[in-house]
């Protein structure tokens, strides 16, 4: 890679006005200078393109109809000539030196295709909350994560504002299925990417991650929330989809990744047990729950307890009714369907581990 490399950045905004210009101006004001910003808005009603026209050509702006965060995506990638590529959601804002430490990280590290970082969690106002996303217990992986990922998909990424691409990498899997990932289309890439590369992370994190009422970022206790099936049974789908990319990117190497996909199995058993006859997969429940427990057991960079409690999860969803199923769910993923107590004794034993063993590669 050249000493001083061109950096893009791709920022997207639909509808965030409020927020968009604290997002253009912490990219200006990068300590590194040799970048280019993009800044594409996806068919905003708001104020948005005033804002950005107020730069004039200190930004590259790409205005389109609305399509989703996916085809902002794409657009941004197909005018962006730097060699590093990096993402700021226009609601999030980046420290003065991320791109510094992005092109520092792609020198000491070659054949990188992925930095990434954590990102400090902030209000709407943009105080800052005191903790991060991933949480600082978990260890993000530095190194060729591909021996490992082959057979266990999963390593801990951040969200969008966390990451920067090699542009010859990220190339390679574009453009991403629009209509599929409409939202989020960081899975896809963040997914994909460790097949091309090694992974890097940041030790300090790089950015600012915007909570508030339109990203989901607030929650509080009165919230019922609970599993959307119409929703989950989509990202099933999607999960499949992209597990079928990988096949066809590393070939059989791959062919049983499916099934050592934590998140995906406990996906599948749920779907299997409280929806059966809209499940999308073809599964039976004994299959999926043995390979869930041996996945559990097996998989790389979980602490015991999670282990234990993974497998017994399994095991009680296996013989449970439709109804208690839909309750062992529920409880699985949101802490208002637990026992008070249960919470209490999980967030104690969150304490006791200081940093998840993950490996490095």
């Amino acid at each position: 890679m050249k000493l001083q490399p061109l950096v893009s950045v791709v920022v997207t905004s639909y509808n965030y006005a409020r927020f968009l210009r604290q997002a253009i101006d912490s990219v200006l004001t990068q300590t590194y200078s040799n970048l280019e910003v993009i800044v594409v808005d996806d068919g905003s009603t708001d104020e948005s393109r005033s804002v950005i026209a107020r730069y004039g050509d200190r930004v590259i702006p790409v205005l389109k109809e609305n399509g989703g965060q996916g085809s902002a995506w794409n657009a941004g990638f197909d005018v962006a000539k730097g060699d590093i590529i990096l993402l700021l959601d226009s609601d999030d804002v980046f420290l003065p030196d991320v791109a510094q430490r992005v092109v520092d990280a792609f020198h000491q590290h070659p054949g990188t295709a992925k930095v990434q970082w954590r990102l400090h969690l902030m209000d709407v106002n943009g105080k800052r909350l005191g903790r991060t996303s991933p949480l600082e217990r978990r260890r993000m992986p530095t190194g060729d994560l591909r021996p490992r990922i082959y057979n266990y998909p999963n390593y801990v990424w951040p969200p969008t504002s966390g990451n920067a691409f090699s542009a010859t990498a990220l190339r390679q899997i574009l453009p991403i299925p629009e209509d599929t990932y409409r939202l989020s289309p960081d899975i896809y890439v963040n997914v994909l990417m460790p097949l091309f590369g090694a992974v890097v992370s940041l030790v300090e994190p790089g950015a600012l991650y915007r909570k508030h009422d339109k990203n989901n970022g607030i929650t509080t206790g009165t919230v019922e929330q609970a599993i959307d099936l119409i929703e989950f049974r989509r990202n099933l789908v999607n999960t499949a989809a992209l597990h079928q990319k990988r096949k066809e990117l590393v070939g059989t190497i791959a062919a049983k990744v499916e099934n050592r996909d934590s998140k995906f199995l406990i996906g599948r058993m749920i779907s299997k047990k409280v929806d059966p006859e809209h499940h999308p997969c073809p599964d039976r429940v004994f299959s999926v729950c043995w390979n869930g427990i041996i996945t559990s057991l097996t998989e790389p960079g979980t602490y015991v307890y999670q282990k234990l409690f993974n497998v017994a999860w399994f095991v009680m969803m296996l013989f449970a009714s439709k109804d208690v199923a839909w309750k062992l769910a529920n409880s699985l993923i949101y802490p208002n369907y637990r026992h008070p107590l249960i919470n209490q004794f999980l967030k104690w034993v969150r304490k006791t581990q200081k940093v998840e063993p993950q490996p490095q590669s």
